[in-house]
């Protein structure tokens, strides 16, 4: 999905799961540092929790993509934090799971009107 919205080399991702998005998604010019992930981040002097939210309110990231695979519980604090900071859900979709389903969803700023994908 990412690719067909118009991610570019120039910009900033906070991926649940940043290495595997690392991998897949690399450009020429070095897309992969400009992805983050929910374990640790580093914002200006803030770490952490604090470092994301701040970077989510400065509109820092132009996708984020939560899945609630590796922090669900901080995803439901980021969830908040980017609705009130006006990312909109571009793409979600509903994936079924062994253990049971989770819902993929992406934010991002100033992009085309939410899509919606159910498997």
């Amino acid at each position: 999905y990412l690719h067909t919205a118009g991610l570019s080399p120039k910009d900033h991702v906070l991926a649940e799961g940043g290495a595997s998005f690392r991998y897949y998604l690399t450009f020429e010019d070095g897309m992969d540092d400009s992805i983050a992930d929910t374990y640790s981040m580093t914002y200006g002097d803030l770490r952490g929790t604090d470092a994301l939210l701040a970077a989510i309110h400065d509109h820092y990231f132009d996708f984020v993509v939560l899945d609630d695979n590796f922090t669900p519980a901080l995803n439901r604090q980021l969830d908040g934090a980017l609705a009130q900071a006006g990312y909109q859900i571009s793409f979600q979709e509903r994936q079924a799971l062994t253990i049971g389903e989770r819902l993929v969803r992406v934010y991002a700023l100033n992009r085309v009107s939410a899509t919606q994908g159910e498997r």
